[in-house]
């Protein structure tokens, strides 16, 4: 089985239909997740980024220091 454990994922917009489940299974594969949101629903063990994915200068900052 794959392992991500201590591995950095960003995942955006973390709280929609793709991105919450890919979320819950990046975490129970051991990876530290970063995610970007539009709303307050979060899942726990998840860090909350947030970034204008529309900036460069924004996406360039989210994006330093993660894996995949």
């Amino acid at each position: 089985m794959l392992s991500l454990q201590g591995k950095r994922c960003l995942v955006t917009g973390g709280t929609g239909f793709i991105g919450y489940n890919l979320v819950r299974k990046l975490v129970g594969l051991g990876a530290d997740v970063r995610a970007t949101f539009h709303d307050h629903t979060f899942q726990t063990g998840v860090s909350k980024v947030w970034a204008d994915l529309t900036n460069m200068v924004d996406c360039k900052r989210v994006v330093r220091e993660v894996d995949c």
